[in-house]
C-alpha cells in the first residue's frame, strides 16, 4: 500500500518501518481537520508531512484532499504540530 503527502506528493510504500512515521493522517470532523497519529479514526483521512503542513494550509490543499469546497478550522493541527515540535526540541536539547 502507498501513501502520498497532499502537499508535496512524495510517495511512501507502508511496508516500510520509516514511511509509517512519516507521514501523519489528518481526518475531518465537520469542518474541524483532526490529527490521528494512531491511525484509528474512520472515515476519509489525508496523509502529510509534518513540515508539509504550513504549505497545505496556505495552499488551501485540505479541500482537494477531502472534496470539499468549505473552509476548514485547522487550529487543532497547528497545536499538534506545535506540540511535536517542542517535544522533539527537549530530546535534542537532552542529548547535548
Amino acid at each position: 500500500m502507498e501513501r502520498t503527502c497532499i502537499a508535496c506528493r512524495e510517495k511512501y510504500s507502508w511496508d516500510k518501518p520509516a514511511s509509517s512515521e512519516a507521514l501523519v493522517r489528518i481526518v475531518r470532523d465537520g469542518l474541524v481537520l483532526t490529527p490521528d497519529p494512531d491511525r484509528i479514526s474512520t472515515g476519509r483521512g489525508a496523509w502529510i508531512h509534518r513540515s508539509c503542513v504550513a504549505q497545505a494550509i496556505e495552499r488551501k490543499l485540505f479541500r482537494s484532499a477531502f472534496k470539499c469546497s468549505d473552509n476548514f478550522d485547522h487550529s487543532l493541527l497547528e497545536a499538534f504540530i506545535a506540540d511535536e515540535l517542542k517535544e522533539l526540541d527537549a530530546k535534542v536539547m537532552k542529548l547535548k
